[in-house]
């Protein structure tokens, strides 16, 4: 995957503060940790991911509405291992 040194910092520090979330479909994942959002986009074979915006609200919080209605989508847990090349 690739990432400016921003971006995967930021992944970093924020998956340790709480639950690491996805959404939407594998073409353009939403990855949800902390107060911040990161998009995971593929071509050609080679993934970039890239900070989008910080939330006004946690991934934790987040969590708690899924689990308190069904949503729209795919979503659920991060299980992935991100490396970074």
């Amino acid at each position: 995957m690739l990432a400016e040194d921003e971006s995967w910092n930021a992944l970093a520090r924020e998956s340790g503060k709480g639950p690491v979330l996805y959404t939407g479909p594998a073409s353009a994942v939403r990855i949800l940790a902390g107060r911040m959002t990161w998009t995971l986009s593929e071509a050609a074979g080679v993934y970039r991911l890239e900070r989008t915006e910080e939330q006004g609200s946690t991934a934790g919080e987040a969590l708690d509405q899924w689990l308190q209605r069904k949503g729209n989508g795919p979503r659920g847990f991060c299980p992935a291992v991100l490396i970074r090349r």
